[in-house]
């Protein structure tokens, strides 16, 4: 079909649109070549009616510029007299807007004035007489007062204020930090005390008593020394403020007063307030001043204007005369339309000669055009009839390979089927079709081989005759458009494919049911096994806290990460409740699909086993890690045990704990899985604690013991200390050299107890 389309449709269609196109020209042509003949005869009567309006305007127009004349003169007389008669109406009314302007400025001004003398008696004196009130016993604030411009004063009296307030707070950190000294005494006094108490309870020993009086001698000089450092601190301080309050004879007031200063700063806020009021008016009197003037200008030059150039005007008179020319005016008439109707009237007749030359030329083209157009028909019709021919007989070659349900009777089926299959059509390229026939029977892969080869199928099934066309000639040419088809009976081969294809269909179902059954038992295990997996996590993390007493020691847990797997797989293998797990279920399908479709282990069994242990072990879906928590890291905060640990720096007792911890997890795990009551738990260790330091040494002892083993470990002599921890029961050995050597003779070595460190009664 796409030969088919590409040789007999595409030039089909493409020719029968041209024919359709030639025959509507032929119809549009026909119907430009009447109306271009009717509106030749339309156009003579209106010419000549054209021609006579013509000769008719232009007699009208020449009466028209004499009476033109004469409007323009009463025209122009009308225009002085009604300027004049404005000009003198509009200078009365904007002399009596001045005036009116005049007297509100006048009157605004005494307002102002007013005001100004109700803010200094009624605010301005009562406030000078409460400053000057309180000016007794304080000279600095009285010389403040003598200030006589209010302005001034409210200056003087904001600096003052600001500078008392600065003392008062000088004052009241000195005093401040005389009380900070005072506790600082009794601290060092307290702590004095409290260090000949520790003196006392840490030198009991008979040994070391003569050192405990030089500790309580050298405690006692040391905080007298410190004490008498305060006191010289605390004087400095007190002789700042005597210099403060000397130097500044107002701020003795302040200090006995609290409430002085803010009543000296309210009444300075009020006196500012008046100082900007008292600006505000005087600007505004200033302003007023300047528009006063104005205003009495304007009024100046009007009353000039109308004296002058109206001195004899009478508007009644004046309007008289308006009206006069008025009437006159109004008697001549007028056409106003006589230049237009000139002009339509000579585009009219020039417009009908245009479109009398214009449609006569139309009328010859389309006559010209509709006898090309009657060849051209012909032509495109025999092209069109030749095509249905080759077409009816490729469709009739193609009827055999055409799927059951398809008839293609004629060309116009054949191109609704190309249509409703373009992207199938656009995708198989003739050119290729051999190749692509020859594909589709054997593709070998890179070793050469193709096991689903059809020639292959079909010869297993034992059809040599369609197996050997198939490998001798991939296609072969079929009619005189020359498609290209397969070299065997197509019919027969699809039928005996159906038929094998229900006995493997039949097969599968047998071995799905089987499956399924494998399926579900897998899913149960590996519920089971995730579910056992997660819940001893917290066991075993219990287990690593025990042994640790606070948050700033070294702390271990453990925890599993998903591997591989979504964090809902493993949610819905842990929980117990769920009747349905579609996450777990599709984990296992999937990988189940993958293990299936693998081809490189299809025929080796040992890699086989390799990918399904991969895939299908849970064991492999998790990871385990170690996290451990540093002496000073924040509380909850632990870093992962890994390479990177390793390297970073960390302490010896912090990589030997989350070394050694994590190990004895492994005997403890398998231990206590054990159904034995009597299994041992023991571990032995050599060099315990060799670069542990005491705390965390006692902090493994604790552990190892919390986790329930014994332990046995060779230790330096003198360093079974470390191990001395609170609740651990310990029996500590001195292993001795023999003292006779190099005799030939064996000795054994000399074991004693060193020690034993027993769990308290209350423990």
């Amino acid at each position: 079909m796409n030969r088919f389309k590409e040789v007999v449709l595409t030039p089909y269609t493409t020719t029968s649109q041209q024919l359709d196109q030639l025959k509507q020209i032929q119809t549009t042509e026909q119907q430009r070549l009447t109306a271009a003949q009717q509106t030749l005869a339309q156009l003579t009567p209106l010419l000549a009616k054209a021609e006579s309006a013509v000769s008719q305007y232009v007699q009208e127009k020449a009466v028209q510029e004499d009476l033109k004349a004469r409007r323009q003169g009463l025209k122009n007389e009308i225009s002085l007299l009604t300027d004049r008669i404005t000009r003198y109406q509009r200078l009365g009314q904007q002399l009596t807007q001045q005036q009116q302007v005049l007297a509100e400025f006048t009157q605004q001004r005494t307002v102002i004035t007013q005001r100004q003398a109700a803010l200094r008696q009624e605010q301005l004196r009562p406030l000078q007489a409460q400053l000057a009130a309180k000016t007794a016993g304080m000279p600095m604030l009285l010389d403040v007062m003598t200030a006589t411009d209010t302005a001034e004063l409210s200056r003087a009296l904001k600096h003052y204020l600001r500078k008392m307030d600065r003392l008062i707070t000088q004052v009241h950190e000195i005093q401040t930090s005389q009380q900070h000294v005072n506790e600082d005494v009794k601290i060092v006094t307290d702590m004095r005390h409290d260090l000949d108490d520790r003196i006392d309870q840490r030198v009991q020993n008979p040994v070391f008593g003569r050192f405990r009086e030089g500790l309580h001698t050298d405690n006692l000089a040391v905080h007298q020394a410190g004490s008498a450092k305060m006191s010289a601190r605390f004087n400095q301080l007190e002789q700042q403020r005597v210099t403060l309050i000397h130097g500044n004879p107002d701020l003795k007031a302040y200090l006995t007063d609290d409430q002085l200063l803010g009543t000296l700063k309210t009444a300075a806020h009020a006196l500012s307030d008046l100082v900007t009021q008292f600006a505000q008016l005087q600007a505004q009197l200033d302003q007023l001043a300047i528009q006063l003037q104005n205003a009495q200008q304007q009024v100046t030059a009007t009353k000039t204007v109308l004296t002058t150039d109206f001195a004899d005007f009478d508007v009644t008179a004046t309007q008289a005369q308006v009206t006069q020319r008025q009437v006159q005016l109004d008697q001549l008439v007028l056409d106003p339309q006589i230049d237009d109707k000139l002009a339509q009237a000579q585009a009219d007749v020039q417009k009908y000669r245009h479109q009398e030359q214009k449609v006569g030329a139309q009328q010859a083209t389309h006559q010209a055009n509709l006898t090309s157009n009657a060849k051209q028909r012909q032509t495109v019709t025999q092209r069109l009839d030749q095509l249905v021919q080759v077409g009816h007989a490729g469709l009739h070659d193609l009827t055999p390979y055409f799927p059951t349900d398809v008839a293609l009777t004629d060309l116009t089926a054949a191109l609704a089927f190309t249509h409703s299959h373009g992207s199938e059509l656009r995708s198989h390229g003739y050119s290729d079709l051999t190749d692509q026939i020859g594909r589709l029977i054997h593709r070998n892969d890179e070793n050469g081989l193709d096991r689903y080869a059809l020639d292959t199928i079909f010869e297993e099934r034992g059809h040599s005759a369609i197996a050997s066309a198939m490998r001798q000639q991939r296609a072969i040419p079929l009619g005189d458009l020359g498609f290209r088809v397969v070299a065997f009976d197509l019919k027969q081969a699809q039928t005996l494919l159906a038929a094998d294809e229900a006995a493997v269909a039949n097969a599968l179902d047998q071995s799905a049911s089987g499956n399924d059954i494998a399926q579900k038992t897998y899913l149960g295990a590996a519920i089971h096994q995730i579910a056992d997996q997660y819940r001893l996590i917290t066991s075993y993390n219990e287990m690593l806290a025990k042994g640790t007493q606070s948050d700033q020691e070294i702390r271990l847990k453990v925890s599993l990460a998903p591997v591989d797997v979504d964090q809902q797989v493993i949610d819905e293998a842990c929980d117990a409740h769920l009747t349905e797990r579609p996450a777990l279920l599709a984990e296992i399908q999937r990988r189940l699909e993958r293990l299936a479709n693998e081809v490189a282990i299809d025929n080796d069994d040992a890699k086989f086993m390799d990918e399904a242990y991969q895939l299908l072990d849970i064991r492999q879906w998790s990871a385990f890690k170690i996290w451990i928590h540093r002496c000073q890291s924040p509380v909850d905060d632990f870093e992962e045990v890994d390479d990177k640990f390793v390297q970073s720096g960390g302490s010896g007792a912090e990589k030997a704990q989350a070394m050694v911890l994590p190990l004895l997890l492994v005997p403890k795990m398998i231990l206590q899985r054990s159904r034995q009551a009597d299994v041992p738990h023991l571990v032995m260790f050599d060099e315990f604690a060799d670069k542990l330091d005491p705390e965390t040494a006692k902090s493994f002892a604790r552990t190892i013991d919390h986790f329930g083993f014994n332990f046995i470990a060779t230790m330096p002599s003198g360093a079974q200390n470390k191990v001395l921890a609170d609740g651990v029961e310990n029996i500590a050995y001195d292993v001795l050299a023999p003292t006779q050597k190099n005799d030939g003779r064996f000795h054994p070595n000399v074991v004693r107890p060193a020690l034993i460190w027993q769990v308290k009664p209350d423990d």
